[in-house]
């Protein structure tokens, strides 16, 4: 049975022949995480994001519908009179139309004589087109589309 010492008693010191390493302790250091840096334990639906500005895509489709309804403008009339194949042939080459005026809207120069060529040639599908009406409208989409960009 070993002695119990007092508070006031030294402790002796080990002989030389046992001596004893100190115990190697290891601790977890957590990581700093950086503001950019995602967990990846997280979905990434789950990420918050923020309100201000919306998705990239999401800006394209709202310009694509904007376009979309401004070539539309003044035609309902003339889009109910035609025939099935007519209306088409108008709507699918009006969504193509559109797709390509936004994606000329989202270069650096604005390329205001293709996007008039471009309305130009999608109204022209229309039959009974009058010309001197067809150019009227041109002029008046264009300008509202390229108000749209400012």
């Amino acid at each position: 049975m070993k002695p119990v010492l007092n508070s006031l008693e030294k402790i002796p010191a080990p002989e030389r022949g046992g001596e004893r390493t100190p115990e190697k302790r290891e601790y977890q250091v957590e990581q700093p995480v950086e503001k950019n840096e995602v967990k990846p334990d997280l979905p990434i639906a789950d990420l918050p994001r923020s309100n201000s500005a919306p998705a990239p895509s999401d800006h394209q489709a709202i310009q694509t519908k904007a376009i979309r309804d401004i070539l539309s403008q003044d035609l309902a009339e003339i889009y109910t009179n035609l025939p099935e194949a007519s209306k088409q042939e108008v709507k699918i080459k009006g969504i193509e139309t559109a797709r390509q005026i936004n994606t000329m809207l989202n270069e650096l120069k604005i390329q205001t004589k293709k996007i008039s060529d471009l309305i130009r040639r999608w109204l022209a599908l229309i039959p009974g087109m009058n010309k001197f009406f067809l150019e009227q409208e041109v002029k008046i989409k264009t300008d509202k589309i390229i108000n749209l960009k400012k």
